[in-house]
């Protein structure tokens, strides 16, 4: 009698690929994997109720090249989907026969054929990043007087400062700040990757106030740096709802025009925009982004068309400066880093409240 657990190829595989290939293997972050996650909920949902087949008996010899055409047309159509977002969808069911075919080769040809439809292009959309003044504005909302605003001001002046991505920062922990002038961040990115970021003397000063005043010097020292008022882990979720609080009140003052969107990936594209605009070479930009290639980073030097020029040339001209080492060329150069401080919160960012 056959036996009714059984998992098909497809749940077993499905499982693999998550539980191992992309978390371990792979090293893809929290983030992504919960987007290949979604794609693959998704997928489910489209199978039962327009094909009305269902994942208990679902191969993966069923997972046609016509079935996911149709798959990426109801994502669009019927959930009404950007073209991004069906992208992803489909770069998530390519990433899956690529392990397929590694793991197998008779899912070879399926694989091919799978690969073969292709990313839809989509009209590229300008960076959005705010100016100097309306970060300023963001920075000044929170009531330094309380735990919490304080703490909220050091947390939005670290997000822009070292121009983290958001799940960067709410990983960051109190033995990977240095203190010491040069005072620096340490940033587990992505694909485990780690890098160091300058911090600016006023915002490591605060770093320190508010480290100390939560006890965090201790032999706590592996806790998160920003906990929420129950001592628990910030999310990605938590720190975009503190920026969006600031940063509506902001609008409300009138210092940030309403109809600006503000995440935090909008402040990173601020930092990276200003760094560029203050004449720092993409080189730099790249490696305290965490970019692995320059032609990532050249995206900035398309928002200011004063500074392209320049800062392609600058880019390029000094070829040394592409070797790949763990250590950033702008940390072997005091003189820039030292530079690279007033380039932050010491400029751009007027003094708190104590």
């Amino acid at each position: 009698m056959k036996n009714p657990f059984k998992p098909t190829d497809f749940a077993y595989e499905l499982y693999r690929f998550f539980t191992v290939y992309l978390p371990s293997d792979r090293n893809y972050s929290k983030h992504t994997i919960d987007s290949y996650n979604t794609t693959f909920n998704l997928l489910r949902t489209y199978c039962k109720e327009e094909k009305g087949l269902h994942m208990e008996s679902f191969q993966i010899s069923d997972l046609s090249e016509p079935l996911v055409d149709s798959f990426l047309q109801w994502v669009t159509e019927s959930r009404g989907n950007s073209v991004a977002t069906k992208n992803q969808r489909l770069t998530a069911i390519h990433t899956f026969f690529r392990f397929l075919s590694r793991r197998n080769s008779k899912y070879v040809m399926q694989s091919q054929m799978i690969h073969a439809i292709k990313l839809a292009k989509c009209r590229q959309s300008t960076v959005p990043y705010l100016q100097f003044n309306e970060v300023q504005a963001i920075l000044q909302q929170p009531n330094s007087k309380s735990r919490n605003g304080y703490r909220d001001k050091v947390l939005l002046e670290v997000l822009y400062e070292t121009a983290v991505r958001v799940q960067e920062l709410a990983d960051v922990k109190i033995k990977d700040i240095r203190f010491e002038h040069p005072a620096t961040i340490r940033i587990n990115g992505k694909g485990g990757k780690q890098r160091v970021v300058p911090v600016a003397a006023k915002v490591a000063e605060r770093l320190k106030k508010y480290a100390e005043s939560n006890k965090l010097f201790s032999d706590t020292s592996g806790d998160y740096l920003f906990v929420n008022r129950d001592g628990e882990h910030l999310t990605r979720a938590g720190i975009a709802y503190i920026l969006k609080k600031y940063a509506d009140q902001a609008k409300e003052n009138g210092s940030i025009p309403t109809h600006v969107k503000i995440s935090p990936h909008v402040m990173r594209h601020s930092k990276a925009v200003h760094l560029l605009q203050a004449g720092v070479n993409l080189i730099y930009i790249r490696d305290i982004l965490g970019h692995e290639d320059i032609s990532t980073t050249e995206i900035y030097a398309k928002v200011d068309p004063q500074a392209k020029r320049a800062a392609i040339e600058a880019a390029f001209s000094d070829t040394q400066l592409g070797d790949k080492s763990e250590e950033a060329p702008w940390q072997k150069d005091d003189a820039l880093l030292s530079w690279l401080m007033k380039v932050g919160a010491d400029n751009y960012i007027p003094e708190m409240e104590s």
